[in-house]
Protein backbone atom coordinates (compact mmCIF):
# COMPACT_ATOMS: atom_id res chain seq x y z
CA UNK A 1 0.00 0.00 0.00
CA UNK A 2 1.35 3.43 -0.94
CA UNK A 3 2.24 5.83 1.84
CA UNK A 4 -0.01 8.93 1.52
CA UNK A 5 2.67 11.31 2.82
CA UNK A 6 5.26 9.99 0.35
CA UNK A 7 2.72 10.27 -2.48
CA UNK A 8 1.78 13.84 -1.44
CA UNK A 9 5.40 15.02 -1.57
CA UNK A 10 5.87 13.33 -4.95
CA UNK A 11 2.80 15.09 -6.34
CA UNK A 12 4.04 18.44 -5.05
CA UNK A 13 7.38 18.12 -6.87
CA UNK A 14 6.11 16.44 -10.05
CA UNK A 15 4.56 19.73 -11.14
CA UNK A 16 8.04 21.22 -11.49
CA UNK A 17 9.18 18.87 -14.28
CA UNK A 18 7.25 20.38 -17.20
CA UNK A 19 5.62 23.50 -15.74
CA UNK A 20 8.15 25.79 -17.42
CA UNK A 21 6.63 24.89 -20.78
CA UNK A 22 3.23 26.38 -19.86
CA UNK A 23 4.44 28.75 -17.12
CA UNK A 24 2.00 27.16 -14.67
CA UNK A 25 2.81 24.96 -11.67
CA UNK A 26 -0.08 22.52 -11.19
CA UNK A 27 -1.87 23.13 -7.91
CA UNK A 28 -2.04 19.95 -5.83
CA UNK A 29 -5.46 18.79 -4.61
CA UNK A 30 -6.69 20.65 -1.54
CA UNK A 31 -6.01 18.71 1.64
CA UNK A 32 -3.06 16.81 0.15
CA UNK A 33 -0.46 18.81 2.09
CA UNK A 34 -1.56 20.95 5.03
CA UNK A 35 0.65 22.85 7.47
CA UNK A 36 -0.21 22.00 11.08
CA UNK A 37 -0.67 24.57 13.85
CA UNK A 38 2.78 25.39 15.23
CA UNK A 39 4.55 24.17 12.07
CA UNK A 40 8.15 25.18 11.49
CA UNK A 41 10.31 25.38 8.37
CA UNK A 42 14.08 25.11 8.78
CA UNK A 43 16.16 26.47 5.91
CA UNK A 44 19.83 27.34 6.02
CA UNK A 45 19.98 27.08 9.79
CA UNK A 46 17.03 29.43 10.30
CA UNK A 47 13.68 28.37 11.77
CA UNK A 48 10.59 30.05 10.37
CA UNK A 49 7.11 29.68 11.86
CA UNK A 50 4.55 28.71 9.22
CA UNK A 51 0.91 29.64 9.71
CA UNK A 52 -1.46 26.68 9.38
CA UNK A 53 -2.80 26.53 5.83
CA UNK A 54 -3.33 24.24 2.88
CA UNK A 55 -0.41 24.21 0.43
CA UNK A 56 -3.02 24.60 -2.34
CA UNK A 57 -4.31 27.91 -0.91
CA UNK A 58 -4.49 30.87 -3.27
CA UNK A 59 -2.17 32.49 -4.03
CA UNK A 60 -0.19 29.33 -4.63
CA UNK A 61 3.30 29.91 -3.23
CA UNK A 62 5.01 27.55 -5.68
CA UNK A 63 3.55 29.44 -8.66
CA UNK A 64 4.86 32.74 -7.25
CA UNK A 65 8.30 31.21 -6.73
CA UNK A 66 8.35 29.68 -10.20
CA UNK A 67 7.44 32.99 -11.83
CA UNK A 68 10.30 34.63 -9.94
CA UNK A 69 12.85 32.17 -11.34
CA UNK A 70 11.28 31.97 -14.81
CA UNK A 71 11.85 35.72 -15.14
CA UNK A 72 15.56 34.98 -15.70
CA UNK A 73 15.77 31.20 -16.10
CA UNK A 74 13.09 30.36 -18.68
CA UNK A 75 13.47 26.59 -18.28
CA UNK A 76 13.81 26.49 -14.46
CA UNK A 77 12.64 23.03 -13.51
CA UNK A 78 13.15 19.78 -11.59
CA UNK A 79 14.93 17.11 -13.63
CA UNK A 80 15.36 14.35 -11.02
CA UNK A 81 13.30 13.38 -7.98
CA UNK A 82 13.60 10.71 -5.32
CA UNK A 83 11.06 10.47 -2.50
CA UNK A 84 10.88 7.85 0.26
CA UNK A 85 9.75 7.63 3.84
CA UNK A 86 7.51 6.34 6.56
CA UNK A 87 4.19 7.45 8.03
CA UNK A 88 5.65 10.45 9.84
CA UNK A 89 8.91 11.25 8.05
CA UNK A 90 9.54 11.67 4.32
CA UNK A 91 12.80 12.50 2.52
CA UNK A 92 12.84 14.10 -0.90
CA UNK A 93 15.80 14.83 -3.15
CA UNK A 94 15.17 17.09 -6.13
CA UNK A 95 17.60 18.30 -8.77
CA UNK A 96 16.84 21.73 -10.26
CA UNK A 97 18.30 22.78 -13.60
CA UNK A 98 17.93 25.70 -15.94
CA UNK A 99 19.52 27.92 -18.54
CA UNK A 100 20.60 31.48 -17.80
CA UNK A 101 19.64 34.52 -19.88
CA UNK A 102 22.88 34.09 -21.85
CA UNK A 103 21.79 30.61 -22.99
CA UNK A 104 24.38 28.82 -20.86
CA UNK A 105 23.22 25.89 -18.73
CA UNK A 106 23.50 26.66 -15.03
CA UNK A 107 25.17 24.27 -12.60
CA UNK A 108 22.41 22.03 -11.20
CA UNK A 109 21.26 22.50 -7.62
CA UNK A 110 20.11 19.69 -5.33
CA UNK A 111 17.51 20.13 -2.58
CA UNK A 112 17.23 17.63 0.24
CA UNK A 113 13.99 18.00 2.18
CA UNK A 114 12.84 16.16 5.27
CA UNK A 115 9.13 16.40 5.95
CA UNK A 116 7.81 15.56 9.44
CA UNK A 117 4.08 14.83 9.65
CA UNK A 118 1.87 14.80 12.73
CA UNK A 119 -0.63 12.02 13.55
CA UNK A 120 -3.25 13.76 11.33
CA UNK A 121 -0.89 13.75 8.33
CA UNK A 122 -0.21 17.52 8.48
CA UNK A 123 3.26 19.03 8.00
CA UNK A 124 4.63 19.77 11.47
CA UNK A 125 8.22 20.45 10.47
CA UNK A 126 10.02 20.83 7.16
CA UNK A 127 13.78 20.88 6.90
CA UNK A 128 15.64 21.82 3.75
CA UNK A 129 19.33 21.40 3.03
CA UNK A 130 20.75 22.93 -0.13
CA UNK A 131 23.59 25.04 -1.44
CA UNK A 132 22.33 28.50 -0.53
CA UNK A 133 25.25 30.16 -2.36
CA UNK A 134 24.20 28.43 -5.59
CA UNK A 135 20.60 29.60 -5.10
CA UNK A 136 21.90 33.12 -4.43
CA UNK A 137 23.68 33.01 -7.83
CA UNK A 138 20.48 31.84 -9.55
CA UNK A 139 18.42 34.46 -7.67
CA UNK A 140 20.91 37.14 -8.70
CA UNK A 141 20.09 36.47 -12.35
CA UNK A 142 16.58 37.85 -11.77
CA UNK A 143 17.83 41.22 -10.50
CA UNK A 144 15.10 41.08 -7.83
CA UNK A 145 14.95 40.53 -4.08
CA UNK A 146 13.41 37.10 -3.50
CA UNK A 147 11.66 37.69 -0.12
CA UNK A 148 10.36 41.09 -1.26
CA UNK A 149 9.02 39.56 -4.50
CA UNK A 150 7.17 36.81 -2.58
CA UNK A 151 5.77 39.26 -0.02
CA UNK A 152 4.62 41.65 -2.77
CA UNK A 153 2.87 38.86 -4.68
CA UNK A 154 0.88 37.94 -1.56
CA UNK A 155 0.10 41.63 -0.90
CA UNK A 156 -1.18 42.09 -4.48
CA UNK A 157 -3.60 39.24 -3.86
CA UNK A 158 -4.80 40.88 -0.64
CA UNK A 159 -3.29 38.10 1.48
CA UNK A 160 -0.63 38.28 4.14
CA UNK A 161 2.35 36.05 3.28
CA UNK A 162 1.85 32.58 4.75
CA UNK A 163 5.39 31.54 4.04
CA UNK A 164 8.46 33.44 2.89
CA UNK A 165 11.69 31.47 3.13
Amino acid sequence: MANPNVEAVKILFQGYFDAWKTRTIPVPPRGLLVWAPGAVAEIGGHSIAVDPHDVADDPFFLQIEAEFYWSAIPDWRVTELDVAGSDHSVMSFARFEGTGPDGVALDPIWLADRWHFDAQGRIARWQQVTDLAAWARWTGLTGQDYPAYIAEAFAKSGQPPRFVP
